[in-house]
């Protein structure tokens, strides 16, 4: 090989269409024995030199060139966009703060039997895992549930469990026929000739909330950030109830922490089905308060005081 060959060429960002003379010499040193008009002459072709290229820059720099609008162009797109996209987060951020509109549930009770939604709906329950959730909800919906307990030939006598979910209402939302049997999830069915078992009891929840009424439901809101948040949750619900270990339960509980940093409930400033899920959930473990972040003792007790509930754990 003879001499260095280069590894890759860089294309010009910016072509000029002149050439710009340069000097071919960094510096020139002064010779010492030199007359007075040498020196007077390199001062004056060096000046004539600083004269031209300082010309020829100026030129550069007042000539409009192509590639450089077209970059400023491009810029000034990204900037509009980068500002549309500010403004869309924005509006998001607010919308987040917006707290339900779930206060205290005032309700015209419909009697879903006569409207012909569906005669009666049969859970299947552990009773090492009840449904806390059925009771919760009947307080929200002002006692409009009816549970009728059925205890399966898998377990044994259930004694105080059948006394808090005998429940009975004179006009009924839901009417619930609550059995009593060794399943490893809870289960419901709404027509055992029409449709097939459904598990697990945030599912039993989401149905409940979408049958009920519209202050349930967090879907009828129409924010699809909003339901998918919740529906997050109440998956997390879920896997409290199916993790068998302390630190892979507290992952979950601090999900519950960072939702309630900033409002009383899991969904804003009122109770929703997200945070019945996740009170029954609780329960269900037996959990102990030293494990749960501060703020998430104290939206327990928040529940237990709105649901009327107090379950032993």
């Amino acid at each position: 090989m003879n001499g260095p060959n280069s590894m890759y060429k860089m294309r010009p960002i910016i072509k000029l269409a002149e050439e710009i003379d340069l000097p071919k010499c960094m510096y020139k040193m002064k010779v010492i024995q030199n007359s007075h008009c040498v020196v007077q002459k390199d001062r004056s072709t060096n000046d004539r030199l600083a004269s031209a290229i300082t010309e020829q820059v100026n030129k550069f720099l007042k000539k409009p060139m192509p590639e450089v609008v077209a970059l400023e162009n491009r810029q000034e797109a990204i900037l509009v966009q980068l500002a549309q996209l500010k403004q869309q987060l924005n509006n998001l951020r607010e919308q987040l703060k917006k707290p339900t509109s779930c206060t205290s549930i005032k309700i015209q009770v419909q009697n879903t039997y006569k409207n012909g939604l569906h005669e009666e709906i049969v859970v299947k329950a552990n009773p090492k895992r009840p449904p806390y959730s059925l009771l919760a909800l009947n307080r929200l919906l002002q006692n409009s549930i009816n549970i009728r307990n059925y205890v399966h030939s898998t377990t044994e006598d259930l004694g105080e469990i059948l006394k808090q979910f005998n429940k009975t209402s004179n006009s009924p939302l839901f009417n619930i026929r609550l059995i009593w049997k060794d399943v490893p999830d809870t289960e419901f069915l709404i027509s055992p000739t029409k449709h097939s078992g459904i598990t697990t009891e945030v599912n039993l929840l989401r149905f409940l909330s979408r049958s009920g009424p519209p202050e349930l439901n967090y879907e009828a809101s129409g924010d699809a950030v909003f339901a998918s948040i919740a529906d997050e949750l109440l998956d997390t619900c879920y896997r409290i109830v199916k993790e068998t270990t302390i630190k892979g339960r507290q992952i979950h509980f601090k999900l519950f922490g960072a939702a309630l940093q900033k409002y009383q409930f899991l969904m804003g400033d009122t109770v929703s089905v997200v945070d019945i899920a996740g009170w029954s959930a609780l329960k269900q473990i037996g959990y102990v308060s030293k494990d749960l972040p501060s703020n998430v003792n104290k939206w327990i007790e928040r529940c237990n005081h709105i649901f009327g509930v107090n379950v032993a754990h």
